[in-house]
């Protein structure tokens, strides 16, 4: 649905990219020290990793728009971003600028509740598709009811 002071707002360029934002980042000296990890995973729950620190030992690499974790046994292939927030645009913003930094596999977790009486606590559920109910899908998909995993 177009805005009404805005019609053309999905086909736009973008007033600010991922690679802007990154090269501003560096330029402050905001990004890790480090070369980008191949993979990072998304945390919502504020303060996993800390929690899990002793099971799947962390080492802190700094902050990019939260909190990034280098899982030590990977040996700097992947991390955890966590303490950033919640919402699809903050989610999405993550997702280009990690991206842009050169990350190539990234993988959203979190807690959540459930409606299947079949569910106990602690129940693994992988979503395959999601119904589209925010702004934020309809800049990179054609409209439509679900957005597939």
């Amino acid at each position: 649905m177009p805005f009404p002071n805005y019609p053309d707002k999905y086909s736009s360029p973008a007033v600010l990219t991922a690679q802007e934002m990154i090269a501003f980042r560096r330029s402050l000296g905001r990004m890790p020290g480090i070369e980008p990890p191949e993979g990072v995973i998304l945390c919502l729950q504020r303060g996993l990793p800390e929690r899990l620190r002793f099971r799947y030992p962390l080492r802190r690499a700094g902050q990019l728009m939260g909190d990034l974790y280098l899982l030590r046994r990977s040996g700097g292939k992947a991390a955890v971003l966590t303490n950033f927030g919640i919402g699809a645009s903050l989610i999405g913003a993550l997702a280009e600028e990690m991206i842009a930094w050169g990350v190539i596999r990234l993988v959203s977790i979190s807690w959540a509740g459930g409606l299947q009486s079949d569910l106990s606590p602690g129940s693994i559920v992988v979503c395959d598709r999601a119904i589209r109910d925010e702004g934020t899908s309809h800049h990179y998909l054609p409209p439509g009811r679900y957005v597939e995993a």
